[in-house]
């Protein structure tokens, strides 16, 4: 914002141009970490890219990268995302570099990622790490951070989604075994946030709250939004593991309320939502449960965030089986469907073992079969 101030009044040159397009194309890239929406990046966005249109062609895979990465972060869908840095791909092919490319690929896999396409993710993450070497300087400067290790920490995060938890365990703790400190706090918390993930569903509370900690001193030193949300999600995730769910549903309440208050991480909304609604299901709260369990999904749908769609669909199956038994059993059976099917479509395995318990608590409480006929 200061670059730009201080162009304000000078003339059309080249260089100084170029200094426009990439002031506007950082205020862009860095927006999400401050809260700021899609509507207000969006005039940024523009000039950069009118600029780069006239002066630097190459800069426009970038520039569309972080139009689709601010998007996601204040709201909008992940598969929006996913499309934008497509057309990135698409025009790099046109003006082939193979470190425009890595760089590409890293920001697909993120993508792919927040919409749970756990496979494509992986395939992305591993083409990227291949080639990271040829990385530019320049593009790991516009994009702030270490791809190398950012790719290596998001790749335990998918490791654990798809099941692979001795993998994600290996994998985590080699980018643990560097030095962290290096490392920009937006990729130095991925790990952490990945080991949360692995305790939550190894139900393994020590490990939720060391890591769910870290997660909270760091968010604490830089004050930073971002990392704020995912504090509070991952506390109230460790609360949750170690069985205080009410404690739980204080935090994921917080968090969810700061994220829509300072517009910021909301892709890790409805993963909030969904574990809430567990807390309130555990609690046997199942009224509560079940509205924020549908909410979880509404909201995950619009994001295109399919993990939590599957997770929140689980959940609101067990809360419908709950309190309302072979009343509402064909429902709580479409529910579980409709998990069994992104399962299929994500990869996400992790979730295979509580949709086997909710359809076998379904199947022992069936009525016998001549009931039903009769």
């Amino acid at each position: 914002h200061k670059v730009l101030r201080l162009l304000s009044d000078q003339p059309n040159e080249p260089e100084l141009s170029r200094l426009r397009m990439r002031a506007n194309g950082q205020i862009a890239m860095f927006g999400w970490r401050e809260g700021m929406t899609a509507e207000q990046v969006k005039p940024f966005i523009e000039e950069a890219l009118g600029w780069a249109r006239k002066i630097d062609t190459t800069m426009t895979s970038l520039l569309l990268a972080a139009d689709g990465g601010i998007s996601v972060a204040s709201g909008r869908s992940a598969d929006d995302y996913a499309a934008r840095i497509k057309e990135a791909l698409a025009l790099d092919c046109k003006e082939p570099s193979p470190g425009r490319a890595a760089t590409l690929n890293a920001l697909f896999c993120h993508a792919k990622w927040l919409a749970g396409c756990l496979n494509k993710a992986l395939a992305a993450n591993s083409w990227a790490l291949q080639n990271v070497s040829d990385i530019s300087t320049f593009d790991e400067q516009f994009l702030g951070l270490d791809v190398e290790q950012w790719m290596r920490s998001l790749r335990g995060r998918i490791l654990v989604r798809l099941g692979q938890f001795g993998e994600a365990e290996k994998n985590l703790q080699q980018v643990l075994s560097i030095d962290q400190s290096r490392l920009d706090p937006a990729v130095q918390f991925i790990p952490h946030l990945a080991y949360v993930d692995l305790a939550y569903f190894g139900r393994n509370p020590a490990v939720a709250n060391e890591h769910a900690l870290h997660i909270s001193a760091s968010s604490e030193k830089i004050q930073n939004p971002y990392l704020t949300v995912y504090a509070l999600g991952c506390l109230g995730t460790a609360r949750f593991v170690e069985g205080e769910f009410d404690a739980a549903a204080s935090k994921l309440i917080e968090g969810i309320e700061f994220a829509k208050s300072a517009k910021a991480a909301l892709e890790f909304e409805p993963e909030m939502m969904a574990t809430l609604a567990d807390c309130h299901y555990q609690m046997e709260d199942f009224e509560k449960a079940e509205t924020i369990a549908q909410q979880a999904i509404e909201v995950a749908q619009q994001r295109g965030a399919r993990l939590a769609v599957c997770r929140a669909s689980v959940i609101s199956a067990s809360v419908i089986h709950a309190a309302h038994g072979v009343k509402r059993q064909a429902e709580a059976i479409e529910r579980l469907t409709c998990a069994e099917d992104l399962i299929r479509y994500t990869g996400a395995e992790v979730f295979l073992d509580r949709v086997a318990q909710v359809r076998a608590l379904i199947s022992n409480s069936s009525p016998p079969a001549a009931a039903q006929e009769g």
